[in-house]
């Protein structure tokens, strides 16, 4: 387990927030234009943010998975939380279902129930989440 102190956690996950909250702002504004350009974008915010924080002993690591990669997880990106002794393993698939399209089928194929299932094989000690962009 993490040995992140309290402090330290609350800083992480306004950093995290504010991240998503500045990236959200982006994609409505359409300056980010697509959901690999959001996903990057929202990466680079949260590593950005916890490394400003000047939170002694914490590391973050975080990157879109290339092509093979996500295809066999079933995830866009990883995001790695470390205190030089305790890691937390994150991955995430992201979507952008286009709420403010109409009509817009953003499953209709199927391939997010087929990407749950490539989720399900991967570590159980891994933080495994579906990250939804909305405009």
């Amino acid at each position: 387990m993490l040995s992140i102190n309290k402090k330290h956690r609350e800083a992480i996950y306004r950093a995290i927030y504010f991240a998503d909250k500045e990236s959200r702002v982006e994609l409505h504004r359409q300056i980010i234009i697509d959901e690999n350009d959001y996903t990057s974008r929202l990466l680079g915010k949260i590593r950005d943010k916890i490394s400003r924080r000047n939170l002694p002993g914490i590391r973050v690591v975080s990157q879109r998975l290339a092509a093979q990669q996500e295809r066999s997880a079933g995830c866009d990106a990883f995001l790695i939380i470390s205190d030089g002794k305790f890691h937390k393993v994150g991955l995430f698939e992201a979507k952008w279902p286009r709420m403010a399209t109409s009509n817009y089928q953003w499953d209709s194929n199927g391939h997010f129930s087929s990407q749950l299932k490539r989720q399900n094989s991967l570590p159980s000690e891994w933080v495994i989440w579906e990250m939804f962009y909305c405009e």
